[in-house]
C-alpha cells in the first residue's frame, strides 16, 4: 500500500532529477557524477559554478581527498586564496603520501608571491612524484624568483640609503644658500645629519620589507582573520 502512496511522488521526482536546471538543484547526482560536472565547468570557465558543484561533491564524500583539490583549483582561478589554501592543506591531511595536494598548496603560495613557501611545497611534491616536469619548472620559478626577492631584500636598504645620503646633500645644499649664517657648515654637525638620514633610510626600508610580507602572509587569511589549516597546525605545535 506504501508503494502506491508513494507513487505520486516519484514523477515530480523524475522530472527534478532529469532536469536539475530547472531549480538549480544538484540533489539527485553521486559525488562522481557532480566531480565531473565541475570539471567541465571548469574547463569552460565557470568557476563558480564549478565551485558549487565541487562543494556539493565534497557535502556527499567528505573524505575524498580528489574533491579539495579540484575546489582548491576553482578556488584559485576565482582569485579566494585563504579558501583554496585551506582546500590544499585538506587534501594533504586527507592523504598526504599525494603529490597533487602539495602541487596545490604551492601554487596558492607562488600566487601570493611566498616563493619559498612555494617552493619547498613544490619540493615535497617532487619527491612524492619524482621527474615531473610540470612541477619541476614550477619549483625551479619559485627558486629563482625567491633568490631574486632575497637578493633585493638585501641591497634595498643600500638604496634607501642612498637617497638618505642625497637628502643630506641638499640640506647641505640649501642650508649655505640661506642669506642668514648657515647652521651645516660645521663638519660634526653634518656627519650627524648624514648618519640620521641613513640610518632613518635604512630603517624605513627594513619596515617596508616586513609590511609586504605580512601582507603577502595575510591574502592567505579567511575574511574573519582567521587562520587556514596550516597555520593552525603550527600554533599546535608551538
Amino acid at each position: 500500500g506504501s508503494f502506491f502512496l508513494l507513487l505520486p511522488l516519484g514523477f515530480p521526482l523524475a522530472l527534478l532529477c532529469q532536469d536539475s536546471t530547472l531549480t538549480g538543484t544538484v540533489f539527485c547526482m553521486s559525488a562522481e557524477e557532480l566531480k565531473a560536472q565541475g570539471n567541465a565547468a571548469l574547463q569552460q570557465g565557470q568557476v563558480e559554478e564549478a565551485i558549487r558543484l565541487y562543494t556539493r561533491a565534497i557535502s556527499l564524500a567528505p573524505r575524498n581527498e580528489t574533491f579539495y583539490s579540484n575546489r582548491s583549483a576553482a578556488y584559485l582561478k576565482a582569485g579566494m586564496y585563504p579558501e583554496a589554501y585551506d582546500d590544499a592543506n585538506q587534501c594533504i591531511m586527507l592523504k598526504s603520501d599525494w603529490r597533487k595536494g602539495y602541487f596545490r598548496r604551492g601554487e596558492v603560495e607562488a600566487s601570493v608571491e611566498l616563493y619559498e613557501q612555494a617552493q619547498q611545497s613544490f619540493t615535497k611534491a617532487l619527491e612524492l612524484e619524482p621527474g615531473d616536469k610540470v612541477i619541476e619548472e614550477r619549483r625551479d620559478e619559485c627558486a629563482r624568483l625567491h633568490q631574486a626577492e632575497s637578493d633585493w631584500k638585501k641591497m634595498e636598504p643600500f638604496v634607501w640609503a642612498s637617497g638618505g645620503i642625497t637628502l643630506a646633500l641638499l640640506l647641505l645644499v640649501a642650508d649655505a644658500l640661506l642669506p642668514t649664517s648657515p647652521m651645516l657648515q660645521s663638519p660634526v654637525v653634518y656627519a650627524v645629519v648624514l648618519v640620521i638620514a641613513v640610518s632613518v633610510a635604512m630603517r624605513l626600508a627594513r619596515l617596508k620589507q616586513s609590511h609586504t610580507d605580512l601582507n603577502k602572509a595575510s591574502r592567505l587569511l579567511r575574511k574573519d582573520g582567521a587562520p587556514g589549516r596550516k597555520q593552525k597546525e603550527q600554533k599546535k605545535k608551538k
